[in-house]
């Protein structure tokens, strides 16, 4: 099989000696039929030219096989790394949703390649104030229109004053881990209610030694999953309409859920630890990068769905600050977070510490 540009030269070449000897073999015959007469002499003259021919034929017939062989050679190559390729894919047949569609499966290789100068001159650890006028503009909590906002959505029905719930990460080992190793930057990405975040928040304002702390809650806020979920193919079609995970209201076809995380934050007096990033955690990434912040504690908990989880664990833990801590949640109960959390843990040779049977951390290596 033709594979590239040399392979083509090569046949080409081949292609063109043997035309050469079809055209001299012809004209032997046209003579010998048409001009019986000079047959014996025609004969004699082209066993000549042919005989002065073969050394140069034979040796243009080697070259030809060595770089055959060469080009065999290099296909070979190619093939055994493609298949080496093939083995090298971080996940194979991996669940494609979070506890649904079976048979629905993910491949990926993927690696987040961040440069170790990438850091140097960032302030990697701003301040609240510095990091909400950063990324915000202004303090949005200062925002005269959003109790406004809120106070119209309440009334209207859509958020309630205080509603919070979820798998929050809280209890006597994370407030052990965050008294040995003093977080100035928590980031939690799969945000919810705000269950996790308000508990840090108001561990922070009540503990000394974190007067600086604080709160970095990364969601959309969409609550998406319910539009796969709602679908009659889904496993869960009837969760949705029973379970508290989708009691809420929509307007417009739009989740009103971002609003009540900030109204649990109001409500739990700890808004001033806490600064909102309304993305994707694709995005999120990136914005972190631009800003050049580095959490010292992470919580993930967002899409258990592949490849969504796998690039959340390998991107954010790429910018965990050496020595920092990462928290995962449902590495027990969904297949598709607890191969990305192994996938994770083999690749960099972390060490699994459960805080309960459901949720685990590891410690970045200094």
């Amino acid at each position: 099989m033709i594979r590239n540009l040399r392979d083509v030269r090569v046949g080409c070449r081949l292609q063109s000696f043997v035309s050469f000897l079809i055209v001299m073999l012809c004209c032997i015959s046209f003579h010998a039929v048409f001009c019986p007469t000079d047959r014996h002499a025609l004969m004699s003259n082209t066993t000549e030219k042919i005989s002065s021919q073969v050394p140069y034929l034979q040796k243009e017939v080697e070259s030809l096989k060595e770089q055959l062989k060469t080009a065999q050679i290099q296909l070979d190559m190619r093939n055994e790394a493609s298949a080496k390729e093939i083995d090298l894919l971080d996940l194979r047949g991996a669940p494609a949703a979070d506890r649904d569609f079976p048979g629905v499966t993910v491949d990926l290789a993927y690696t987040l390649n961040v440069s170790p100068s990438w850091w140097d001159d960032a302030q990697t650890s701003p301040s609240f104030d510095t990091l909400m006028l950063s990324l915000h503009r202004k303090d949005i909590w200062k925002d005269g229109r959003l109790a406004t906002h809120l106070n119209s959505l309440q009334a209207a029905g859509f958020i309630e004053p205080k509603k919070i719930y979820g798998s929050p990460l809280r209890g006597g080992e994370i407030e052990h881990l965050l008294r040995h190793h003093k977080p100035k930057i928590f980031l939690e990405v799969g945000v919810y209610l705000g269950a996790t975040s308000t508990s840090i928040a108001a561990f922070f304002k009540s503990e000394k030694g974190f007067e600086h702390s604080y709160v970095l809650s990364m969601d959309t806020w969409l609550l998406d999953l319910e539009f796969a979920w709602n679908g009659e193919k889904s496993s869960h079609y009837n969760d949705t309409k029973r379970d508290d995970y989708f009691t809420h209201d929509r307007l417009a076809g739009s989740s009103c859920m971002y609003y009540q995380f900030l109204a649990n934050c109001i409500a739990t007096n700890t808004s001033d630890r806490i600064i909102p990033v309304q993305t994707a955690s694709s995005n999120g990434i990136m914005a972190l990068l631009s800003h050049g912040v580095r959490p010292d504690f992470m919580y993930i908990d967002a899409s258990h769905a592949n490849p969504d989880v796998f690039l959340d664990f390998e991107n954010f833990y790429k910018i965990l600050k050496p020595g920092g801590v990462m928290a995962f949640d449902d590495v027990a109960v969904v297949e598709a977070t607890k191969l990305a959390f192994h996938r994770l843990a083999d690749r960099y040779h972390l060490e699994g510490i459960h805080l309960n049977r459901n949720q685990i951390y590891v410690v970045k290596k200094e």
